[in-house]
């Protein structure tokens, strides 16, 4: 607003010396006319220091009208200026934030990705006691047949193993029970994994739009900045004139 006003002024003082030096000059020019045209008559003289002054004064209002609609389109062009700053300050703040919540979801990510794995690891290792016991279980019911037709000696024997198995097969529920458990936990886990992973997506493309739209607007001002350079060499040429 401040460059607007000054040019503004400049304007203003280049008119009103155009127009002190058409009508200074004229005031003389009239009677060194009459004057030089000797024996003409002072209304011809007149008439012609009238007709130049009045072309001078045409040609001044031509200038200041064309200085006046420059100036207006520069004002206008300021403003848009300003406008598409503001855009591209927004812009620039709106894909810094996108950025940090992209980080947030990815380190999210990694930590689901490792908890995943600590998950599997652990399932691997129940499955594979399961297995030891579940064939624990298979030969202590063998031994236990073979033993039912042992003798008398044999029966306290059979009982202890019949606890003993009894045993094996609480632990190996408990052991089915939290494999089951581990399992929906895995299953809620990795569901939670695929929609960070979603979530990711959708915001790496929401930053995509957000650097078209400011590589965008930072083609935007770099036009009007050519545009204003061109306002700026009109102005420089009226002046010159």
């Amino acid at each position: 607003a401040q460059h607007h006003q000054q040019q503004h002024n400049l304007v203003h003082n280049q008119v009103s010396s155009s127009q002190m030096r058409i009508q200074g000059p004229a005031s003389v020019a009239a009677p060194m006319n009459l004057a030089l045209l000797g024996g003409g008559s002072a209304h011809t003289a007149a008439g012609v220091s009238a007709s130049g002054l009045q072309s001078l004064r045409d040609h001044a209002d031509r200038m200041m009208q064309q200085q006046r609609a420059d100036a207006k389109n520069k004002e206008e062009l300021v403003n848009q200026l300003k406008l598409k700053q503001a855009e591209l300050q927004r812009l620039s703040t709106s894909l810094a934030s996108q950025t940090g919540r992209n980080s947030e979801l990815e380190a999210k990510l990694k930590q689901g990705d490792a908890r995943t794995q600590e998950l599997a690891q652990k399932m691997a290792q129940l499955t594979s006691l399961h297995d030891v016991l579940l064939e624990s279980v298979h030969k202590s019911k063998r031994e236990l047949e073979e033993n039912k037709e042992a003798a008398a000696a044999l029966d306290a024997l059979a009982k202890g193993q019949d606890n003993a198995i009894q045993d094996l097969l609480g632990k190996y529920e408990a052991l089915v029970a939290e494999k089951s458990r581990l399992a929906a936990h895995f299953e809620e886990v990795d569901a939670r994994a695929k929609e960070a992973r979603m979530q990711l997506a959708q915001a790496t493309d929401r930053e995509k739009a957000l650097q078209a739209d400011l590589d965008k607007s930072r083609d935007e001002v770099t036009d009007l900045g050519k545009q204003m350079e061109q306002m700026h060499s009109r102005e420089a040429n009226l002046e010159s004139k």
